[in-house]
């Protein structure tokens, strides 16, 4: 959200890179290498880690200085939203109360969720033939004569969709 709100400021893209790694780098263009505090939530040998170790150390870019025009309760509200560490990123219960958002907040008509999302159904192994599988289970919620023209095709296969 913070990426949206600074594409507003300046019209155009925050940090649009033209691979993963130059996306990486232009992430830490904006926010900063991150400190060591910064880096303990990522396990020490952990490839993400040692991803981020690769490129050269840059301090975090002022939002204000890319932004000059944009409101000054904005870009507060944005620098504390584009935090390389996920701990220390403003809750959205702390953006909405911030004062940017006071003119359009009515906190009267703000309802909490009354559960909490059960994500289980993203507890898997992401291998090329589940997720083929889990594509074709979704097509055929919505037409249900695909499974029906498929079906020897899918046994031969070994799938079994419900």
């Amino acid at each position: 959200v913070g990426c949206i709100l600074c594409e507003m400021f300046g019209r155009t893209p925050l940090m649009m890179g033209k691979d993963h790694l130059d996306q990486i780098g232009k992430i830490l263009k904006t926010v900063g290498s991150p400190t060591e505090d910064e880096l303990s939530w990522i396990p020490t040998r952990s490839a993400g880690r040692k991803l981020i170790d690769r490129f050269a150390k840059v301090p975090k870019q002022n939002l204000g200085d890319r932004f000059p025009k944009g409101n000054p309760l904005g870009i507060d509200c944005a620098t504390n939203m584009l935090l390389f560490d996920p701990r220390q990123r403003w809750t959205v219960e702390q953006v909405i109360a911030h004062p940017y958002f006071t003119d359009c907040r009515d906190a009267a008509n703000e309802p909490l969720a009354e559960f909490q999302m059960n994500w289980d159904f993203d507890k898997f192994r992401p291998t090329k033939e589940v997720l083929q599988q889990r594509v074709y289970a979704e097509v055929v919620k919505y037409h249900p004569d695909v499974m029906a023209r498929d079906q020897a095709a899918l046994a031969g296969m070994g799938w079994q969709i419900s």
